[in-house]
């Protein structure tokens, strides 16, 4: 997903309500920028509320701040995880060194066959690109093998550095907490933020990935920690169809529509869409025939009795 801007979003039925939210949406579906991939399709990703992301993301800084011991434990976890294929990182290392040698070997014989004639400046030219390209990415893993071995050799002197970025980091709670104070620490502790799209029942979602990097300043190796959060938390599809109000839920979210929208279709007021969704009362017989027609088919069983 490319970079994310805001947008401020009003409650057009609603305006005198004053309700102002913003969103986060990404660059790829903006203007001739909103192009992307090669057919030159627009990303097809969600839009992600920008209130509830920065309050779950806040959320999270500041319990790592005041209580500090469980994301000491996920983070002691994962590195005793590392340490578990130290045997196995250390092997895949010498691999990657290996082939890291030999990709010197591989200049040589380019230069060589284009002093024998045997290749052209372009050739030569897009051959040692792609050496370039290959030795860029073995190396990248080469770092991240090296890295995770370090990590894996010092556990407990790794966590105590964590734990002190953390102390160091809460004691400026105490300061009166602004906006500034609060970017600041989101800056140092927040790696980066990734926001896909999954499909559950036809709904689609948003599913957010935030990356949260606790290392000292002066720290080369960089120790982060993803958490995953998805917009299904806010909106929840049903996952079984036992109701008639699970249906017009989850048609309704599909055609990502409001309960007053649906209301109107039907002809009934919110408040019975919202207690038919909730399974607080069913339907009456009356408005099945509109409730077919918005559905699009019959969510009853077949039934045999006489009745």
């Amino acid at each position: 997903m490319q970079p994310l801007q805001s947008y401020v979003h009003r409650d057009l039925h609603n305006p005198l309500s004053g309700k102002v939210e913003f969103y986060y949406r990404c660059n790829g579906k903006h203007g001739a920028r909103g192009l992307y991939g090669a057919n030159g399709e627009r990303c097809p990703s969600k839009d992600v509320n920008g209130t509830e992301l920065e309050r779950t993301v806040w959320s999270d800084v500041e319990a790592f701040l005041r209580e500090p011991g469980p994301v000491l434990q996920q983070l002691q976890t994962k590195l005793q995880s590392e340490a578990e294929g130290a045997t196995q990182n250390q092997q895949q290392l010498s691999r990657l060194e290996g082939v890291l040698a030999q990709k010197a070997t591989e200049r040589g014989r380019v230069l060589a066959l284009f002093r024998r004639g045997r290749l052209s400046d372009p050739d030569v030219d897009a051959q040692m690109d792609e050496i370039d390209r290959e030795e860029k990415s073995l190396a990248s893993q080469a770092d991240e093998l090296r890295s995770k071995l370090t990590r894996a050799d010092s556990i407990n002197t790794t966590v105590s550095s964590v734990e002190a970025l953390l102390v160091t980091l809460r004691n400026r709670l105490d300061e009166p907490i602004s906006w500034e104070l609060k970017r600041n620490l989101i800056e140092i502790l927040v790696g980066g933020i990734r926001v896909d799209v999954i499909e559950t029942g036809g709904v689609r979602q948003s599913a957010t990935t935030v990356t949260y990097r606790f290392s000292q300043p002066d720290q080369t190796m960089t120790l982060l920690l993803p958490q995953s959060y998805n917009d299904g938390a806010h909106v929840q599809i049903p996952s079984q169809l036992k109701t008639v109000g699970d249906h017009i839920r989850r048609r309704r979210l599909v055609l990502k529509m409001l309960q007053r929208d649906v209301a109107e279709r039907i002809g009934v007021d919110k408040c019975s869409i919202y207690n038919w969704e909730t399974n607080r009362t069913k339907p009456s017989v009356e408005y099945m025939s509109s409730i077919i027609h918005f559905l699009g088919y019959n969510p009853l069983s077949s039934s045999r009795g006489l009745g």
